[in-house]
């Protein structure tokens, strides 16, 4: 990002988030986009677990957008579509789909531990903070060397770290999740987002290709994007539908656990991976 210039006197936080603003939430995300990458995902408890996934993620900002997880030698290991309807997950090996009213639940249920909605991610991974971020902060304090630690009583994100030229380092919030499974309750927890490798799109703004990930129970993830296209027309709908072969059994996420998709290694069965049905025109 070009290093903007201070005016004489001028609050250096100020200043880093006024940057911030104008790249990250004051522009007008794209419709849709399409990205490539591959997600580790990482758990020390009940025992050391260690997996990587392939995914494809395409669809519309604003919805539905589809989430396709694949193995590392490239089996299909779930289907996901998210839109107004909640979440559907099909998993192809065991002829079944998962479906929820809450995304966010939903995803948590099929194992993958993101903290918000797809929409949400398909937002950020495209520059977009808004849907996470106040606008307005209220507290600022400098990290010697570093850059500015900004603290927010509105929105999702209570905490956000800017280098000095308003470049987003880190992220984090509360975070919601179902009971552990021996019935405990999860209290006052929070997520935290590290952003690394940045790099300018098409129109000058930078965006990052490394998310990391941290929750609770020293659990971490990280999404390392291979190539991203923001699209500047929405996508085909027939290319975001999620057609379910015949004989699917339809299961209630609401009401049990589905496989998790993270600790499917892709021996079981299945198909090829699925492209998306279409390309949206330029």
């Amino acid at each position: 990002m070009p290093k903007p210039v201070l005016d004489p006197g001028a609050d250096p936080a100020r200043q880093a988030f006024v940057e911030f603003r104008g790249h990250f939430l004051a522009p007008k995300p794209p419709p849709a986009l399409l990205l490539r990458g591959s997600f580790t995902y990482t758990a020390p408890k009940p025992r050391t677990k260690t997996n990587r996934t392939v995914m494809l993620f395409f669809g519309d900002l604003n919805s539905p957008l589809r989430l396709d997880v694949q193995s590392g030698v490239g089996t299909s290991l779930a289907f996901i579509r998210e839109s107004s309807e909640g979440l559907l997950a099909f998993y192809p090996d065991r002829r079944t789909a998962y479906k929820h009213w809450d995304p966010v639940v939903g995803a948590q249920r099929l194992g993958l531990p993101f903290p918000f909605a797809l929409r949400d991610l398909a937002h950020l991974v495209s520059g977009d903070f808004s849907p996470l971020v106040s606008p307005i902060y209220d507290s600022v304090r400098e990290i010697p060397g570093s850059g500015f630690e900004y603290r927010f009583s509105r929105g999702r994100v209570h905490r956000l770290v800017l280098d000095f030229m308003g470049q987003p380092q880190s992220m984090s919030g509360p975070l919601t999740r179902p009971p552990r499974e021996d019935g405990t309750k999860r209290e006052n927890e929070t997520w935290l987002i590290t952003f690394e490798s940045y790099a300018p799109d098409g129109n000058g703004t930078p965006l990052c290709s490394i998310l990391t990930l941290d929750l609770p129970d020293e659990e971490k993830g990280v999404l390392r994007i291979k190539s991203r296209e923001l699209k500047l027309q929405p996508w085909p709908q027939d290319a975001l539908g999620l057609p379910l072969p015949d004989g699917t059994e339809i299961r209630r996420l609401d009401r049990e656990e589905a496989p998790r998709v993270l600790e499917m290694d892709g021996t079981n069965g299945g198909g090829n991976p699925a492209a998306p049905a279409g390309e949206a025109p330029r």
